[in-house]
C-alpha cells in the first residue's frame, strides 16, 4: 500500500521474477487500508530510522503481528512487548528468516497475532492513557 519507491521495488520484483505477485496500490482510504491488514498476518516495517511508526501499531491493533528493525524508535517500545525477537537489525535475510520462522508454525502465529493486539490495547487505550495522564497531573499537584 503507497507507492514508496514505486521503481525500485518494481525492478526487484522483475529480477526475482515476481512481478506478477505484486500490486502497489498507491493511495488508499485508511479504511481500505485496515480491511487489507485485517487479512495480513504479518506487518513488516524495514525503516533505517522512523522516530515512531503509526503504522505499525495500527497493524498491533488489528491483531497482525510486526516485524520490524530496531530503527522503528517508540514503535520498538510496543513491540518488544510481544517479542524481542520480532525486532531485527536491517538485514534482508534476518527479516526473510524471522518472516519464515513466524508464519511456519501456525500456533505461534496465532498467539502472537493475539498478543498484538493486547498489548496495544493495554498500553495505548484511551483509558489507559487517561489513567496514565490523571496520575501525571496528580503526581505535579504534590
Amino acid at each position: 500500500m503507497g507507492d514508496g519507491m514505486r521503481d525500485v521495488v518494481i525492478n526487484k520484483a522483475i529480477k526475482y521474477g515476481l512481478n506478477d505477485s505484486l500490486t502497489i496500490t498507491g493511495y488508499m482510504p485508511r479504511l481500505e487500508v485496515f480491511n487489507i491488514l485485517r487479512k495480513c498476518s504479518i506487518y513488516i516495517q524495514p525503516s533505517l530510522f522512523d522516530a515512531f511508526s503509526v503504522a505499525v501499531i495500527e497493524a498491533m491493533a488489528l491483531g497482525v503481528v510486526p516485524v520490524i528493525t530496531k530503527y522503528v524508535g517508540s514503535g520498538g517500545d510496543i513491540v518488544i512487548k510481544v517479542s524481542r525477537e520480532l525486532i531485527q537489525d536491517y538485514d534482508a535475510e534476518r527479516i526473510a528468516n524471522k518472516i519464515t520462522e513466524v508464519l511456519s508454525n501456525d500456533k505461534s502465529l496465532k498467539e502472537l497475532m493475539v498478543l498484538s493486539r493486547y498489548v496495544v490495547n493495554n498500553e495505548l487505550s484511551m483509558e489507559i492513557t487517561e489513567k496514565r495522564i490523571i496520575s501525571v497531573i496528580e503526581s505535579c499537584l504534590k
